[in-house]
């Protein structure tokens, strides 16, 4: 009887999880209460307390689900075999991160924690995981490990230098600059695929790449 139970436990916290990722997208997060929430999930309020005893609790609960189903996301579109670096594609892959549902969910929970030290507090470990995901993923879209050596968390060393300062540059100004387009879209909805910026993004890309293959030693 244990093993049934503890399917339903496990159906009925997914099913919260959905449903107060779905608020936060939807409604945002001053509307995506407890009693909104376990309207969406279809569960009791007894059901709710069980898996979550506060609004905080859920909502934090929903955050480290988003980054792990993110990490995924981002896991499967660059795929298990390495490429050659191809700008479009690199693009494609960074711009995608934008459109998930981490993305917005992640937006209206920063936004709350400006004005909120215990939320900031409690969701940054969560976005930094994310972030550190995200820094090593655009690595492996290069084609090779440009990642951890060489940031504050892994130093590097005299064989392993860790990326070059324009590497890390590029990284920052792609990641920065697709997250300022697409915060735009919530005021003017379009199709991302049509994105007036992605040229020059890819462009970006190319003439890195064409420096790197300049500067290697013959």
């Amino acid at each position: 009887m244990a093993e049934p139970q503890q399917a339903r436990s496990r159906d009925t916290r997914q099913r919260l999880l959905d449903a107060a990722i779905d608020s936060l997208i939807e409604v945002g997060y001053a509307r995506t209460t407890t009693v909104a929430v376990m309207s969406r999930a279809g569960v009791s309020r007894g059901s709710l307390l069980h898996q979550f005893p506060s609004r905080e609790a859920l909502l934090l609960a929903a955050m480290s689900h988003l980054v792990t189903e993110g990490m995924n996301d981002l896991s499967h579109s660059i795929g298990p075999e390495a490429r050659a670096p191809e700008p479009e594609h690199i693009v494609e892959v960074l711009w995608q991160t934008f459109r998930m549902r981490y993305f917005w969910s992640s937006i209206e929970l920063w936004v709350a924690a400006r004005t909120d030290p215990d939320l900031r507090r409690e969701i940054y470990p969560q976005a930094r995981r994310l972030g550190q995901f995200v820094d090593e993923a655009f690595s492996r879209l290069f084609g090779r490990d440009h990642a951890a050596p060489g940031t504050p968390d892994h130093p590097g060393t005299p064989d392993s230098p860790g990326p070059s300062d324009s590497f890390v540059a590029l990284r920052n100004l792609l990641i920065s600059s697709m997250r300022g387009a697409a915060l735009t879209y919530a005021f003017s909805p379009r199709d991302p695929a049509d994105e007036p910026l992605l040229n020059t993004w890819a462009q970006l890309v190319r003439d890195h790449l064409a420096r790197e293959s300049s500067t290697v030693p013959a």
